[in-house]
């Protein structure tokens, strides 16, 4: 959208933080004075990156809080001036991996590249049943992860239980952590949700008494 203070075109992110009813609008891009097309952009959580054209070069503008602030990379394209100037001409997926179309020499070829970006990722890799719920959150990214907010949430017959939430401080590079619920206490077929740092995973299972079972 245009700039409306200088009149430029620019790359901005709409966000809301209660499922839709309101939204804020932030800008993704850092120079006023320059104008940036063709935005593509992927989202893990909370880690938002999205990749645009700037005078033929190829760029990223990174944002770690859901879309309210943001940080812009160095150019990715080695050769200055290359990158096609059209719908399309990038893609990025997974937080990690980015293609795009270069103009050189009277031909056109499509480069693919892996992002060399510090950010912490997060996974959730298992939903466990038992004496009460588990769940294992993993930071597959490169950056530490710092107070991240998880919940665990029952719907069903639950009469103790049914929600538990904390906040994990610190989540290294590589390293995974196990949330608990503790006590539940119910009766039936229940539906969990487990949300970390963005990052949602539901299962089925079915409770009896304060015992979990079947996910």
């Amino acid at each position: 959208m245009v700039n409306p203070t200088f009149g430029f075109t620019d790359i901005y992110c709409a966000h809301s933080n209660d499922n839709g009813e309101t939204f804020q609008i932030d800008i993704v891009t850092q120079t006023d004075l320059e104008e940036e097309h063709y935005p593509s952009a992927t989202a893990i959580g909370q880690t938002v990156i999205c990749s645009y054209n700037r005078n033929g070069n190829l760029y990223t503008s990174t944002s770690e809080d859901g879309g309210i602030t943001w940080e812009e990379s160095e150019h990715i394209n080695d050769i200055n001036g290359c990158v096609a100037e059209q719908p399309y001409c990038a893609d990025i997926s997974g937080g990690r991996y980015i293609t795009w179309t270069m103009d050189a020499e009277g031909t056109s070829n499509i480069y693919f590249d892996t992002l060399e970006l510090d950010i912490s990722i997060l996974e959730i890799e298992s939903i466990a049943g038992g004496f009460g719920v588990s769940a294992a959150v993993k930071n597959v990214g490169t950056a530490l992860a710092t107070d991240l907010q998880w919940s665990i949430d029952l719907d069903g017959t639950i009469f103790a239980g049914e929600h538990k939430e904390g906040t994990i401080k610190n989540l290294a590079s590589g390293e995974s952590i196990t949330v608990k619920t503790g006590l539940v206490f119910g009766l039936g077929s229940v539906t969990i949700r487990v949300t970390a740092g963005g990052v949602t995973q539901t299962a089925e299972g079915t409770v009896l008494g304060p015992f979990v079972i079947g996910i």
